[in-house]
């Protein structure tokens, strides 16, 4: 028999009995091929290791005898010879014999448990691209049925939802000339008086702000000034301080000073017009010492009026009392309002500090 071995393992696999009737007779004569397959699949993990060969034989040649041109496995070789009187001969042998292919397979595994965690995360990356499918297909107007504006402003309505930015970024300003607040929530790369904001439709409630029982009693020349609390009363000329300062292109009532910090560089009026500060209801909400006075005993019954800091207190409750009138009593608007330029050097002129040092507006956080 010829033997031709193609591969083999290194390890000692376990030999198993062949039994001679599993080969035919015409194999025995006629030789053939025979394939010994061994199959490794191994389990490498430590719970349920397992990594046993199975053995398996088959026939590799063609089986049938008449339709094969050399059936079953044969090879022919020559012996040459010369004879004594010098004649060249050879004989021609055709060997049949049983050829052994030794095929191996074999496949090992092991749990790994960052290899599943890849194959969770492309499964699930497939969904965030039919996501991204579905909105292509609302938001672009290739398709006739998603053309309609409705459709999409419903849609982003459902799923997005606007809300405010970062605090230190949110300002709100008000102006005498319009009767809305505007909310601001953006960088500023120039003045606030020229930003462009989102107007908001507050409803401006007073509150106990203007309430009688607040109020401190007034001299009756005072009484017919304030009039109705809720109007703005006709606005009064005279010169002040800041007529010795130049106009600002951002004012707009003339009263405005300079200044550097964009968040300062707000005037009291949208379009030109007279200055909020020249009031009589401002003299009176604002600047009126016994109604400042009052307002801080209403809050601290025990409070010293004789104190030596008390010109900075009524300064701050005047920025307050200016807040309150313009904005409403609502806590949230109360540290993001910024008070109009002309009104807080106003301020300052009627309380001023004692080193002549202000901190200015400073960002809530």
């Amino acid at each position: 028999f010829a033997l031709s071995v193609q591969n083999s393992m290194n390890s000692k696999p376990q030999y198993a009995d062949v039994r001679v009737s599993n080969i035919s007779l015409a194999v025995s004569i006629q030789g053939g091929i025979v394939g010994i397959e061994i199959n490794w699949d191994c389990n490498l993990d430590r719970w349920l290791h397992r990594c046993t060969p199975k053995y398996g034989f088959r026939r590799l040649d063609d089986k049938k005898a008449n339709e094969a041109l050399y059936p079953g496995y044969n090879f022919r070789f020559a012996k040459y010879y010369k004879q004594a009187n010098g004649k060249e001969e050879r004989t021609l042998i055709k060997a049949y014999g049983i050829r052994f292919d030794i095929l191996v397979f074999g496949m090992a595994g092991q749990f790994n448990f960052f290899e599943l965690l890849v194959y969770i995360g492309s499964a699930l990356s497939y969904f965030g691209l039919a996501q991204l499918f579905v909105d292509f297909l609302i938001t672009s107007y290739t398709f006739p049925c998603f053309k309609s504006n409705p459709v999409k402003e419903y849609y982003y309505r459902k799923k997005c939802e606007s809300v405010p930015g970062p605090r230190w970024t949110l300002l709100y300003v008000a102006y005498v000339d319009e009767p809305h607040v505007v909310m601001i929530d953006k960088f500023l790369r120039t003045s606030l008086q020229k930003v462009k904001g989102e107007i908001i439709h507050l409803q401006r409630r007073s509150g106990d702000f203007l309430h009688p029982a607040k109020l401190p009693p007034r001299h009756p020349d005072e009484a017919g000034a304030l009039g109705n609390a809720q109007e703005l009363q006709p606005l009064q000329k005279k010169e002040d301080a800041s007529s010795h300062y130049q106009r600002p292109s951002w004012c707009c009532c003339g009263k405005c000073r300079p200044a550097q910090p964009y968040w300062e560089q707000l005037c009291c009026r949208r379009k030109e017009g007279v200055c909020i500060t020249t009031s009589a209801l401002f003299e009176l909400l604002v600047l009126s010492r016994s109604m400042l006075e009052f307002v801080l005993l209403y809050e601290d019954p025990l409070l010293d009026l004789k104190a030596e800091t008390l010109n900075k207190q009524l300064r701050h409750c005047a920025y307050k009392q200016y807040i309150r009138w313009r904005f409403g009593e609502d806590d949230s608007l109360e540290k993001l309002a910024v008070l109009p330029n002309c009104c807080r050097w106003k301020i300052r002129e009627a309380f001023p500090s004692e080193d002549g040092q202000y901190t200015g507006f400073r960002k809530k956080k």
